[in-house]
């Protein structure tokens, strides 16, 4: 990686007794059984890279080191460095246990040709509106002569042509709902604003023929220049900012704007955050090292040279650059006022609604079983929901109890 190996590389330079090997061990974020093995058998790495949102998994298996007292003895105040969603996803039961390092945030990118083929505009449309985007949904999906989908207007869900940008969980938060109870710690899928969101799904994309011939359709689509938005067959499309690289490079003169998603009924925007973190195992061997080195890896300095690496060589290959966010706030700040200067204003204003989402983003919930919830909803109830093998209540009440029975099973334990 161009950037991460710009900042090992100059750490290493700077730093001569305390050198860095940045080991890639293949760990999916479904699969943590590989390091978990390790830090049982004291094999563990100083530091390990991990998907934030599964903190509170790791450390209810006893798999970190709190950082509390390394931040107090250096006097390294959190809240000053980073965003605070990302700052509040690694702190679990009033500890912090990880320094974030990247982010991202979520929102509609809009085809504006596609609306105006339609007789619509974007400035009409309200995002907090769900019967409004359920209306554009039908509206923007075309069929030929034989009935088959020809064009997409808007999936919620995001099926089938990617889980990742976790549509259902935004729509879920955006009506009002939570997925694990705050003062209980009890798993609540099938709260009645979770499943009315998903209710609301599946109604958007029956009426827009079912997810079948939409699936029919989508699985045509592929990546880069064959993804469906950028093919100019997808209206709206739910996406994070690091798409805007891929419209930047392949689709440049594309007709397009990015609207923020609201509240359901409400005016106040959120977005779905995620990314990675720095972490200390138990048992590390060098943990005074393991520290200064993730502190300084989350630095502006550090992430300075991480975007100065990529804009180099995006710009030797002749592909435009989009920066990637870091969750050190003043990072992105001096980013986006020295480094990023496209030819192209509208770049630097797309880039930047992004990033004043990342203030309201929201996470997943922290649990012990966090991945499972994220498994048993996003791509299990989702999907025999809008495959029409259960209603909402059905698939989020049988997820809700698949989820509360591993939590009840671990807690045992």
């Amino acid at each position: 990686n161009k950037g991460y190996g710009a900042m090992i590389d100059h750490w290493n330079e700077m730093n001569p007794d305390v050198q860095v090997n940045a080991i890639a061990t293949g760990i999916r974020i479904q699969d943590p059984q590989k390091l978990l093995t390790a830090i049982a058998a004291g094999t563990g790495p100083d530091v390990a890279w991990v998907d934030r949102f599964q903190i509170a998994s790791w450390v209810a298996r006893n798999a970190f080191l709190s950082l509390d007292d390394f931040a107090k003895a250096d006097g390294f105040v959190a809240e000053h460095v980073f965003y605070k969603p990302t700052l509040d996803e690694a702190t679990y039961l009033d500890e912090l246990w990880a320094l974030p390092t990247t982010t991202d945030s979520r929102a509609l990118y809009i085809n504006r040709g596609l609306l105006a083929d339609a007789g619509l505009q974007v400035e009409d449309l309200d995002t907090g509106n769900w019967e409004q985007l359920k209306e554009y949904a039908v509206k923007l999906t075309k069929k030929d002569s034989a009935g088959r989908v020809t064009q997409i207007g808007f999936v919620p869900t995001q099926d089938p042509w990617t889980l990742g940008s976790g549509g259902m969980w935004l729509w879920g938060w955006a009506n009002g709902g939570k997925e694990v109870d705050e003062e209980t710690g009890k798993i609540t899928l099938n709260n009645p604003k979770f499943v009315e969101a998903l209710t609301w799904a599946v109604d958007v994309i029956d009426s827009s023929g079912g997810i079948i011939d939409v699936a029919d359709f989508a699985s045509g689509f592929g990546a880069g220049a064959q993804e469906g938005f950028l093919q100019g067959k997808i209206a709206i499309r739910l996406n994070h900012n690091e798409f805007l690289r891929d419209v930047a490079r392949y689709e440049p003169n594309l007709d397009f704007t990015i609207l923020p998603i609201k509240f359901r009924n409400s005016t106040d925007n959120l977005s779905f955050g995620g990314g990675h973190s720095l972490v200390i195992p138990k048992g590390a061997k060098n943990t005074k090292e393991a520290w200064a080195f993730m502190k300084w890896f989350t630095s502006t300095d550090a992430w300075l040279l991480h975007s100065e690496a990529w804009k180099k060589y995006f710009e030797e290959e002749g592909r435009p650059w989009i920066p990637t966010f870091s969750a050190t706030k003043e990072a992105n700040e001096i980013v986006f006022r020295e480094l990023f200067q496209p030819k192209e204003d509208k770049w630097l204003g797309f880039a930047k609604i992004f990033e004043g989402l990342l203030d309201v983003n929201i996470f997943r919930a922290q649990s012990p079983v966090g991945q499972q919830i994220h498994q048993a909803f996003l791509f299990e109830a989702q999907q025999e929901a809008q495959y029409h093998l259960k209603s909402a209540q059905e698939a989020l009440d049988d997820a809700t109890e698949k989820c509360q029975r591993e939590l009840d099973e671990f807690l045992s334990y």
